[in-house]
């Protein structure tokens, strides 16, 4: 039997290895090594090594290679980015059987989790994976309903980059936000980014905004919010 392959359309570097592809999904994603977000120069030769022996493996997002996984839970998200981003490499998750599309977007580090009308993080229509968030890759594995399911690559093509505009105009077409942002700096080896240098006053009119700790909250500027706290800044 041959051992697992990575597809060579993804970076060499920046891979993470997690728990056994045997168990169920919550505990099969779980990195095995501690400190795994520092790691950043892992390569792909010993993670498919890791793969082999019945584990799974995931992809650094952010840092080394700039890349930005546009995770979908929902069919309407899949739907809107299918048809409105470029083509790229995407997989299908195992758990859900939805896209996890790719991206390389420099120096953008803001984690965004897609929330549907009621606000509840367990209804959202996905996520962004964009600083120190991992992503399982093809061909990991989950059990589910008593056998084993994989991770399947769905378009086997070079990971596309894209602008942080691009990737945002996808995400407020949806009711609801919440941002975790993170501070977004150049990558040191991949060129830089002008993102940074944009004053957030520019982005969103801050005024009506709360301060909770080093964040600031509010409704979301665009579709609004009932109880006015669905879209965060840091």
């Amino acid at each position: 039997m041959k051992p697992p392959k990575i597809s060579s359309n993804l970076p060499n570097k920046g891979f993470v290895l997690c728990s056994r592809g045997d168990i169920e999904p919550k505990h099969a994603k779980i990195p095995i090594k501690k400190g795994w977000q520092k790691n950043l120069n892992l390569i792909k030769e010993a993670a498919e090594t890791h793969l082999g022996k019945g584990f799974n493996v995931g992809l650094l997002c952010g840092e080394p290679n700039d890349i930005v996984v546009l995770d979908c839970d929902r069919a309407e998200l899949a739907e809107e980015a299918l048809k409105s981003l470029p083509e790229t490499y995407t997989q299908k998750s195992a758990n859900r059987g939805l896209p996890q599309m790719f991206f390389k977007i420099l120096g953008f580090r803001s984690n965004i989790n897609i929330l549907s009308k009621d606000g509840d993080p367990k209804n959202s229509y996905g996520q962004v994976l964009a600083d120190r968030k991992q992503c399982i890759i093809a061909p990991s594995t989950i059990k589910k309903g008593g056998g084993i399911i994989h991770y399947e690559v769905v378009k086997d093509v070079p990971v596309t980059e894209i602008t942080a505009e691009q990737l945002l105009a996808v995400v407020n077409n949806f009711p609801n936000t919440l941002q975790k942002k993170q501070e977004i700096q150049p990558s040191q080896d991949q060129g830089s980014s002008d993102i940074s240098s944009i004053p957030i006053r520019q982005v969103i009119d801050l005024p009506g905004f709360t301060k909770s700790g080093d964040e600031l909250y509010g409704a979301h500027p665009t579709h609004g919010s009932e109880g006015g706290k669905n879209f965060w800044v840091g």
